[in-house]
């Protein structure tokens, strides 16, 4: 076989490859795909432009510029810059990555990528919705062309993160439903994933979305670049250089100890969504504050006393959650059928506290003093 018909052969490769992101076959696929991208995007400009067919995009007028109409940036970060953008064809609104690497991060390119093979596969109400990816260059500065990456993805109008800062500095006011919609909504979200046999190991609150329409909120779960399919009880830990402090608390903060080792399980994530309840419960009022009572979170193993004394249940929930040892760590299905116990037992002090359930008068100076603060009242 020429090097030119060979060349070819891989570039219809990849191109199969990056349009089909699905679940892999095996080790085979993705052996197959990540020789394919390697060998393309490490080919000389003028080797690529031989060839009839592309597996990237590489027009005088890019899909993204043609399609899209550029709105203003909402994220951005090692990774890239995410954009808020207009369909020009169907007229709605999506949240579009962009992802700028040169022809040698061949490697960060294959993660960026595998990162979009994966989130296809998510459909569900509490987990960011992928719709596209495709890939495009840019070959006005060198002999080998600059990557870009576009996904695009379902627009959200906020983070957690900034959720739990409007908060502290009195935007937001305290409200505990909301509260336990995260923690439902994370807890299916994550039951779901490992469900399909994936860990995600990078749950925090700016990972964490909410989308708001017609006054409802819906809690979502999004950012699948750490995420790794579960090939067998135990993981490898990884030297990702995303792994390291981030802004605002940090990654590190919601972080299982045992992720930083050779051996760990998909409870990481059962232990990071605990550590986020109680980022989100506690309704620090600085970021001083906040950082503290994460640290004490981390090196006691449970909550505060004062924590607990307000929310019994909840804090008896994320003990569990965040226990030191992993095994003990319970499984999102479980979980689940905590959250409905406490949905019912609000459901009975609400009751109480709007008067549709009669109580002695005698009791309301109790209900005031364990009730009334869990709701911010």
């Amino acid at each position: 076989m020429s090097s030119s018909t060979e060349s070819s052969t891989q570039d219809f490769a990849v191109i199969a490859l990056l349009d089909d992101c699905k679940e892999s076959d095996g080790e085979k696929s993705e052996v197959d795909f990540k020789n394919a991208l390697r060998v393309a995007l490490e080919s000389p400009k003028e080797l690529r432009q031989s060839h009839n067919m592309l597996p990237i995009a590489n027009f005088s007028i890019s899909r993204f510029e043609k399609d899209f109409e550029k709105g203003k940036c909402i994220g951005q970060g090692g990774f890239g810059k995410v954009y808020q953008c207009e369909s020009l064809l169907d007229k709605q609104s999506y949240a579009i990555k962009e992802i700028r690497l040169k022809s040698k991060d061949v490697e960060e390119l294959e993660k960026q990528i595998m990162e979009c093979r994966n989130h296809a596969q998510f459909v569900h109400l509490n987990i960011v919705r992928y719709y596209d990816a495709w890939l495009e260059c840019d070959n006005s500065s060198s002999i080998f062309t600059t990557h870009v990456l576009y996904i695009k993805m379902e627009l959200c109008n906020d983070t957690l993160e900034n959720y739990i800062q409007k908060r502290m500095t009195g935007v937001y006011k305290y409200y505990y439903g909301f509260d336990q919609k995260v923690m439902t909504s994370l807890i299916r979200a994550i039951e779901f994933l490992h469900g399909k046999r994936v860990i995600h190991r990078d749950i925090k609150p700016n990972n964490i979305f909410i989308k708001s329409n017609d006054g409802q909120d819906t809690i979502l779960l999004g950012d699948f670049g750490r995420a790794r399919n579960i090939q067998a009880e135990k993981f490898s830990a990884d030297t990702d250089s995303s792994s390291g402090m981030s802004s605002n608390v940090g990654t590190f903060l919601y972080s299982a100890p045992e992720l930083s080792s050779n051996n760990y399980t998909q409870s990481v994530d059962i232990y990071s969504i605990g550590v986020v309840l109680y980022d989100l419960f506690n309704a620090s009022y600085t970021r001083e504050e906040r950082i503290v009572k994460l640290n004490e979170l981390r090196d006691n193993g449970k909550p505060s006393n004062e924590f607990s004394f307000r929310f019994p249940e909840i804090a008896r929930i994320i003990h569990s959650m965040v226990s030191t040892k992993p095994d003990k760590r319970p499984h999102a299905k479980k979980l689940l059928t905590e959250c409905k116990s406490l949905e019912e037992i609000e459901r009975d002090e609400m009751d109480l506290l709007t008067g549709k359930t009669p109580i002695p008068n005698k009791s309301v100076d109790i209900m005031r003093q364990f009730i009334v603060p869990r709701y911010g009242m």
